[in-house]
């Protein structure tokens, strides 16, 4: 009778390998579940990888993701995309196809391609997953089809992706459509997203309505989201109240948010609200590195830059780009320039623009400037004009002033001040002070000097005092009068 039940267990045993298997699956993922649940980030790990060894496609993916981060181990994107290659092989699991989307959408280890990561978002929306709904959204925002994305969001919406309402109400503000916005969150919210608490606040942030702001972020701070901290810190600074928006940051800092350090650090670097500190700065700077974010390398770089410890900044802004900072590219360069090591200077502007980094242009000009290669100055500065900076109108202007060149130097400062940058009418107040391309005129001076107040250029009451001595009482009474009719947008009433 026992030969005879071993036989027939022998017999079947392919039928219950499979059920042994995903029974011992079951086990190895509920241990995933419960180290994640209290971050035990070894333990997931430990058990995540039994899983992707035996070719389960959600541990591959979970492992992914763990390494795409850099959750509980070093970041390893090679290791991750190897994970997700796998999870796409051994399965129809979504979760891999969202992922990899992800990772071409936001060029994780591969150069980013919107085309490949809409392609993988869709194969994850077949097999089941809505979220890809909004990532496509995202994409078709990024890419400025707002119509297209607004098509894919409420698609998302219709499928209960209820945290779209926010995508959805941001997109609006994009469009300047601030009551539609509105709309959209308070629709996330009676949806039960109440994360959009914290878009709202936002909306009203960005309006200058600092009362409903905080209000709307208090409220998003009850809902378990202690990063509202940072917001709460933000509008206490914006109505000059350091000492409380210092004692939020703390709080963010508190609950392991490391903004709030980086805020801190902010404080005491630039002697915001408390004394200029360094040290204290450095400190909280190194407490946000511990925390994950690894835009303080460049913030110690800055402070060892400033006490003149070159080599020591040099080593942390290569810290920041190892770390995929592309912006450090920027300070390694400018550090290159304050040593004298030009030729390093161009190679790091160079590699920060083929980095992303769009700054490197404007970089590279001012170097040629520096250098008196004034073509090859403008040559960059337009290409970061191309780019939607129109700050570099101020630029163009300056080295046309050393080409002497005033009159196209006066039409890209009036260009500056037409594209909303106020230091274009303090440039061409200082043409007529110094006559430059014209006789010296105090009053279009003081005139152009007054406009660049009035749009908020800090530092300028020495140059009005200046200009006003220089004249007599009939032509200061012709300016004066001149200056209480300047429209916000320059022009006399």
């Amino acid at each position: 009778m026992i030969r005879k039940i071993v036989k027939d267990l022998n017999k079947f045993s392919f039928l219950l390998l499979p059920v042994l298997l995903t029974m011992a699956s079951c086990a190895d993922m509920q241990k995933v579940k419960d180290a994640k649940t209290i971050k035990d980030y070894a333990v997931e790990h430990k058990n995540l990888t039994i899983l992707a060894k035996k070719g389960f496609p959600k541990a591959q993916t979970m492992l992914a993701h763990m390494y795409l981060d850099g959750i509980g181990v070093p970041a390893n994107h090679a290791k991750a995309l190897r994970l997700l290659r796998q999870a796409e092989t051994n399965g129809q699991y979504p979760g891999t196809f969202l992922t990899i989307g992800k990772v071409y959408k936001n060029g994780v280890g591969v150069p980013a391609n919107a085309v490949i990561a809409e392609r993988y978002f869709k194969r994850a929306i077949a097999l089941g997953n809505v979220n890809a709904y909004t990532q496509i959204g995202l994409l078709k925002q990024d890419a400025g089809h707002f119509s297209a994305a607004k098509k894919y969001f409420r698609q998302a919406i219709n499928h209960q992706d209820m945290k779209t309402w926010s995508y959805l109400g941001r997109l609006y503000i994009l469009e300047g459509k601030n009551a539609l916005a509105k709309d959209a969150f308070k629709k996330g919210i009676a949806a039960g997203n109440k994360q959009v608490y914290g878009s709202l606040g936002r909306l009203y942030l960005l309006e200058g309505n600092l009362k409903q702001a905080k209000k709307q972020f208090i409220k998003y701070l009850n809902m378990g989201h202690p990063d509202a901290y940072i917001f709460l810190g933000d509008i206490e600074f914006m109505n000059g109240n350091f000492a409380t928006g210092g004692a939020y940051y703390k709080k963010a800092l508190a609950a392991n948010i490391p903004k709030g350090a980086m805020k801190l650090g902010e404080m005491y670097k630039n002697g915001v609200g408390v004394q200029v500190n360094a040290v204290i700065a450095e400190k909280y700077f190194k407490n946000a590195l511990t925390l994950g974010d690894v835009n303080a390398y460049a913030k110690i770089g800055l402070l060892k830059q400033d006490a003149g410890h070159f080599s020591t900044a040099e080593k942390y802004f290569l810290a920041a780009i190892d770390h995929q900072d592309v912006k450090a590219w920027g300070y390694l360069g400018k550090i290159y320039i304050l040593q004298g090591r030009n030729v390093l200077a161009k190679e790091a502007f160079e590699k920060g623009r083929a980095a992303g980094n769009q700054k490197g242009y404007k970089y590279l000009g001012h170097l040629y400037m520096l250098e008196g290669r004034f073509e090859q100055a403008k040559e960059q500065f337009i290409k970061h004009l191309n780019t939607g900076h129109p700050d570099v109108y101020i630029l163009l202007g300056d080295v046309e002033i050393m080409m002497e060149n005033f009159t196209m130097a006066e039409t890209y400062y009036k260009k500056g001040l037409a594209a909303g940058i106020p230091k274009g009418a303090l440039k061409i107040g200082e043409l007529y002070r110094k006559g430059l391309g014209r006789p010296v005129d105090n009053m279009q001076a003081l005139y152009w000097f007054f406009l660049a107040r009035k749009k908020g250029v800090p530092n300028i009451d020495a140059r009005i005092f200046n200009a006003k001595k220089k004249l007599m009482p009939d032509d200061l009474a012709k300016a004066l009068k001149l200056s209480d009719n300047i429209k916000h947008d320059g022009n006399i009433r």
